[in-house]
């Protein structure tokens, strides 16, 4: 009873420290450095599943990204105290709170370094590693740092892991040397490592180099962390020979009570490219009304909306524009935040704007600037403003010419928001299309939908537009990128994807 109120009382310590520490740090560093600390009731359930899943009694634990201790307050709670322990921590904060929670438990080895740094072959290898790596994104990490973890991690995978790679994705593969023969790895990642093209390598050696055996999808509007836009997965795997078996795959907002669990072979999982959606809508195909005999990709030519370098200067609203005197025809109708529009129908003012709350327009000039000199004294006033803030020396102006025209793109027949929120419900549908009844053109925000020619279609009788109208439902939504709160966004091949309905 005494240890129970000991590991009670340290646990609040715990807490304590870490909630100052945190609070101590603004949230862009924190965004920066991955600094994400794992729930408490997550940790728990986590070491629960370990405690039933390891054979070994002699348990040898290793969290390469300690923060104050979460897993392994969980540890002791699972297994005791009387087990070896390995903690890593870069930050000095963080290190100095854990310092001080941990000071008396003498099985804890925490040092003040950086992980990846660090030499295996001066520690003993653990049989249970468990850890949330640091959600550092790749732009965070210098060329140098990228190459040395390419080069160690390449030694592990025989694969190069791509330079889009965030922290979390190397931390992966720099811990099979440290897990020994048999031992048993616990992941809390982003699920869209599961997805996106640089988790390729991740999710190649979890099927050639490890014995994958649960990946666990929290539910993308249940984010786990209050503080990152992020949904998150568990991924579970044994350090041994890989075999053929079967992969459990489980859903829900809980892991130890998931809401739907089932098994995929391996080898259906190898021929996935795309884990989560493509495992979720297999499997919950009773509920995709899916046609096989077309998708959205075969109805429409799907591209991004206008990137033009600059959206800031670029974009002007209608009385900016009139105030400079730009004629009509170098300005082209560009469709405003979705906030703005009034319906899911854009259409044309009596003036030639677009009937929105707020009525933007893109300039598209290619005079020259002697000529807007000599036309239009007031566009060539701005044009300069720009270039004396460097406008023209972004990378899409300076392959422009001129600089300030725009990519040509001819009028879409619909266009669909990029970010969306994910509907709850499995029957309810949330509309993302906007019909294009105007000649209005969109930024990167929007993709934008070409019909293709209607003999294509024979015989497929759809009326597209009450097909598009009625939207997408939960189900659907799986095709996307999902991130954390339900926010789902949709790239041009995603898109091409969703089946199509009659």
């Amino acid at each position: 009873m005494k240890k129970t109120r000991d590991l009670q009382s340290t646990e609040a310590f715990r807490q304590l420290r870490q909630n100052e520490v945190d609070l101590s740090k603004s949230q862009k560093d924190r965004n920066k450095l991955g600094q994400f600390s794992t729930p408490r009731i997550l940790a728990d359930e986590l070491l629960e599943y370990a405690q039933q899943s390891l054979a070994s009694k002699d348990v040898r634990f290793l969290d390469p990204a300690f923060g104050v201790g979460s897993f392994y307050t969980a540890l002791l709670k699972s297994f005791g105290p009387d087990h070896k322990a390995l903690g890593f921590e870069i930050d000095g904060e963080y290190y100095k709170a854990a310092n001080e929670v941990w000071k008396n438990y003498r099985n804890l080895d925490l040092r003040k370094a950086d992980f990846i740094r660090e030499g295996v072959k001066n520690y003993e290898k653990a049989n249970l590693l468990v850890c949330n790596p640091p959600y550092v994104r790749h732009q965070h990490l210098s060329s140098e740092t990228k190459n040395y973890l390419k080069t160690i991690t390449k030694e592990v995978s025989g694969k190069e892991i791509s330079g889009l790679a965030g922290l979390h994705a190397y931390f992966m593969l720099l811990c099979h040397r440290w897990l020994d023969q048999d031992g048993l790895a616990i992941w809390l990642v982003p699920s869209e490592i599961t997805e996106v093209n640089y988790g390729k390598t991740i999710r190649e050696y979890l099927i050639d180099k490890v014995n994958l055996e649960r990946v666990h999808f929290f539910e993308h509007s249940d984010v786990q962390f209050e503080d990152a836009l992020v949904s998150s997965c568990v991924i579970v795997y044994r350090k041994n020979e890989p075999s053929k078996h079967v992969v459990q795959i489980t859903t829900g907002s809980s892991f130890a009570h998931p809401d739907s669990v089932f098994d995929i072979s391996k080898e259906e999982l190898r021929g996935k490219n795309k884990w989560s959606k493509h495992i979720l809508r297999s499997k919950s195909a009773e509920h995709d009304p899916v046609n096989p005999e077309k998708k959205l990709g075969d109805l429409f030519t799907i591209k991004r909306g206008i990137a033009t370098g600059n959206n800031n200067f670029f974009i002007l609203d209608k009385e900016q524009a009139m105030a400079l005197e730009i004629p009509k025809k170098y300005l082209k109708n560009v469709l405003p935040p979705s906030r703005y529009l009034k319906g899911d129908v854009v259409r044309l003012d009596e003036d030639g704007f677009l009937d929105t709350k707020k009525k933007l327009v893109l300039l598209d000039v290619d005079l020259s600037m002697d000529q807007i000199q000599a036309q239009y004294p007031k566009l060539h006033k701005y044009l300069k403003g720009g270039m004396e803030k460097g406008v023209h020396l972004s990378y899409l102006t300076s392959r422009r010419g001129p600089w300030y025209s725009q990519e040509k793109r001819n009028t879409p027949s619909f266009f669909v928001r990029y970010m969306n929120r994910e509907s709850k419900d499995q029957k309810t549908h949330h509309s993302i299309f906007i019909k294009n009844e105007a000649d209005a053109v969109a930024t990167n925000s929007y993709l934008m939908l070409y019909q293709k020619p209607s003999n294509l279609l024979a015989p497929f009788a759809i009326d597209i537009w009450s097909f598009l109208r009625k939207g997408l439902n939960k189900t659907l939504y799986r095709y996307g990128r999902t991130y954390g709160g339900g926010l789902v966004k949709f790239e041009p091949n995603e898109l091409r994807e969703i089946p199509i309905t009659v």
